[in-house]
C-alpha cells in the first residue's frame, strides 16, 4: 500500500536546499572574534571541510553510477539496484551528508557565527530527513523489501 506523498516530499532538488542553506550561512552575521585564535586557518579549515563533503558526495554518485542505478533524488522509483557497498557501508545518504559538510565548511570559510552555521546545518538536515530521506526510504522499502530493511538495520541514515 503506497502512502501518498506530502506536497513537499521529493519535490525540491537537494542541491536547491543546499544553495538556500549556503546563502543563509553566507548572509548571516560574521563572528570574527570567535575565530580570532584560528583566524589564519579558518579558510583552510573551511575549504578542507567543504572538500571532504564534496569527496563523500562524489563517492556516493560514483558508486551509484557503477551499479547503474539512478542518481536522480526526485525520481527514486527508477532505482534499479540497492547500493550497499563502498561509502554506502558507512552512511545510507552520503550525498546529503556531503552537502551538510559543504554548508559547515562554507560557514567556517566565511567566518559566520557558529550558531548560524549550526542552525543552517541542522535546518538542512531536518528538511532533508523529512522531505527527502524518509520518502526515499518508503519507496526503497517497496522496491527492495527485506534487503532494504536489513540494510537500514546495519547502516545509519546520516553517519
Amino acid at each position: 500500500m503506497e502512502k501518498t506523498l506530502n506536497s513537499l516530499e521529493l519535490k525540491v532538488p537537494p542541491v536547491v536546499v543546499f544553495i538556500a542553506a549556503s546563502l543563509g550561512v553566507y548572509f548571516s552575521p560574521d563572528h570574527s572574534s570567535f575565530y580570532k585564535h584560528v583566524s589564519d586557518y579558518t579558510q583552510i579549515i573551511g575549504i578542507s571541510v567543504f572538500s571532504f563533503g564534496v569527496i563523500i558526495g562524489i563517492l556516493g554518485v560514483y558508486t551509484f553510477r557503477q551499479d547503474k542505478t539512478t542518481v536522480n533524488p526526485i525520481d527514486i522509483a527508477k532505482a534499479t539496484s540497492l547500493v550497499t557497498r563502498g561509502i554506502f557501508t558507512y552512511t545510507r545518504n552520503p550525498m546529503y551528508l556531503g552537502l551538510s559538510l559543504g554548508i559547515l565548511g562554507l560557514g567556517v570559510f566565511f567566518q559566520t557565527h557558529w550558531l548560524a552555521i549550526m542552525f543552517f546545518v541542522l535546518l538542512f538536515g531536518a528538511y532533508m530527513t523529512r522531505f527527502q530521506i524518509k520518502p526515499e526510504e518508503r519507496i526503497l522499502n517497496e522496491l527492495f523489501g527485506d534487503d532494504y530493511k536489513a540494510y537500514m538495520l546495519k547502516t545509519r541514515r546520516w553517519f
